[in-house]
């Protein structure tokens, strides 16, 4: 490719993933003009997932150009970014237009921050916290708070198993009925992803916790397991036990010893 001394320069370009959303190219050497026909479909990432839905070219004595993506759930991700000029579109300079052409630019360097995806109580002493990318952990038990929980919000433990960081309850037990969020307040270092940057997780407050603890309140079982179980389904086995409110395949089926009613179990 031949390109006039004016032209945008790749090889004097960075490229910088700066959020899950972000990625922002700085040329050094040039000023850029903003052609009126610069479409995100010009600019193409090595990972299809990670789609550009809008660019923004500004001029601060460089040429910086933000480009808005799809947000693929990873935030490790480094995909190489090409423009590929269209006739009428291509990306220009301020003293020269229409000398870009298609440009490679290389593959985007991670300054991109692990953020959390999701919560779950895992038990009712652990919550399980899922980032986007795989993480260290360096926190302190003190760096998270439990909150909703009537029994305690202190943190006797964590640990890390590539993405997802577990923590567990000092002594106390989470219910069904908490409505249960976790906070993080940590210092530089403390979490962040493997990345030659060591991106940190940021601090985040009443992350809210899907709770899947079982109602085993109230009711009776027959004097058994208490663990309310879904309709028709024995809880045990996972089998099907009813289809009609009678039988199952035409088989009466004897669930004497597993059954549940909102009613308290009486004796005589």
């Amino acid at each position: 490719m031949t390109q006039d001394a004016y032209a945008f320069d790749a090889a004097d370009s960075t490229v910088t993933r700066t959020s899950a959303t972000t990625i922002v190219v700085d040329s050094t050497d040039t000023n850029c003009a903003i052609p009126a026909g610069l479409f995100p479909a010009d600019w193409v990432l090595s990972v299809p997932s990670i789609t550009v839905t809008d660019v923004v070219i500004t001029n601060a004595g460089t040429c910086i150009i933000t480009l808005t993506t799809a947000d693929n759930g990873d935030t490790s991700s480094t995909p190489t970014l090409t423009y590929n000029e269209e006739a009428g579109s291509n990306l220009a300079t301020t003293e020269e237009a229409n000398v870009a052409d298609d440009v490679g630019m290389g593959a985007a360097v991670d300054n991109a921050s692990p953020t959390v995806v999701s919560a779950v109580t895992a038990s009712s002493t652990t919550i399980t916290l899922t980032f986007t990318e795989d993480i260290t952990d360096n926190s302190e038990i003190d760096d998270f708070t439990i909150n909703g929980v009537a029994g305690g919000s202190t943190v006797s433990e964590t640990s890390v198993a590539s993405s997802v960081l577990t923590l567990t309850t000092a002594g106390f037990n989470m219910v069904f009925s908490d409505i249960v969020t976790v906070t993080f307040d940590g210092e530089a270092a403390d979490l962040e992803d493997g990345s030659a940057a060591t991106n940190d997780v940021a601090d985040f407050s009443a992350f809210s916790v899907t709770n899947n603890e079982a109602d085993s309140s109230g009711g009776s079982s027959g004097g058994k397991d208490k663990t309310k179980p879904t309709f028709g389904v024995d809880h045990k086995t996972s089998f099907q036990l009813i289809e009609d409110g009678f039988s199952f395949n035409d088989v009466a089926v004897d669930i004497s010893d597993n059954h549940w009613t909102p009613y308290e179990q009486q004796s005589r």
